[in-house]
């Protein structure tokens, strides 16, 4: 039960921190 919530958040963590790469990409091309 415990892995399972580690996973998840885990997997939290590393959407977020894609979707955030993703519009600071987006920012610097729109700057560009």
């Amino acid at each position: 039960m415990l892995k399972l919530v580690l996973q998840s958040i885990t997997h939290m963590a590393l959407l977020s921190t894609t979707i955030v790469f993703l519009l600071s990409d987006l920012e610097l091309m729109a700057y560009h």
